[in-house]
């Protein structure tokens, strides 16, 4: 009788259940690289993830039953800080309810009238066989 195969860690997980727990792992790492790759989209910073494998024996003097558990941890959402006033009335505004206006509207637009500089006619010339071109006046 020839001494039964000794399987390494390896081996050992990737006959679990099939195949599927491996199958199961590189999903979950997707998961989670995909949630990395949006949190720093979003918000840019070094986001971090984990996925856990947790392997759970037990032994009875003959059989040795195992059971794989995988836990996933995406990266949390990062709010930024917002600083607001509050009104007599206990509401909230991005405006300072002491801070006087000084009506300086109209008299700053009306300043920088004169710098506008309006945009150049543009003519468009077509020729037969040939696109259109746009020439500035």
């Amino acid at each position: 009788m020839t001494a039964p195969k000794k399987m390494d860690f390896a081996e050992t997980l990737a006959s679990l259940e099939r195949g599927d727990v491996v199958a199961d792992l590189t999903i979950a790492q997707s998961e989670v690289v995909r949630a990395l790759v949006q949190a720093v989209g979003a918000r840019g910073g070094r986001p971090k993830g984990k996925v856990t494998l947790t392997m759970t024996y037990s032994y009875d003097g003959t059989l040795l039953e195992m059971l794989p558990t995988i836990a996933i941890a995406k990266p949390k959402s990062v709010r930024n800080r917002a600083v607001m006033f509050v009104t007599d009335g206990d509401q909230v505004t991005l405006q300072n309810p002491t801070q006087r206006e000084l009506g300086l509207g109209e008299q700053v637009g009306a300043a920088l009238a004169p710098l506008m500089v309006p945009a150049p006619p543009v003519q468009t010339v077509v020729m037969p066989d040939r696109p259109a071109v746009q020439i500035m006046q």
